[in-house]
């Protein structure tokens, strides 16, 4: 009965490592230096400046206006100490 079970799990290891090896596979480019292109990275002016104001949406939006009093207020919270 040991046979069996090593069998199976040798065929089971041959299959997953069958299936590891299929899954890691390169693409069919031939030239390594396709590799390393980023589609769209090369477009572009070259010069991007972030907009001044937002995009027009046409969204209507509420106006928050707040008391002279609130005041903003940002705690700093450390990793590892909650």
């Amino acid at each position: 009965m040991r046979t069996r079970t090593t069998t199976a799990a040798a065929t089971a290891l041959t299959a997953a490592v069958a299936l590891l090896l299929t899954g890691c596979g390169g693409s069919d480019s031939s030239d390594p230096k396709d590799s390393d292109k980023i589609a769209g990275a090369d477009a572009g002016s070259g010069s991007s400046k972030p907009s001044a104001s937002a995009p027009g949406d046409g969204i209507e939006r509420p106006e928050i206006k707040l008391s002279s009093d609130v005041e903003n207020v940002f705690e700093g919270v450390r990793p590892g100490t909650r």
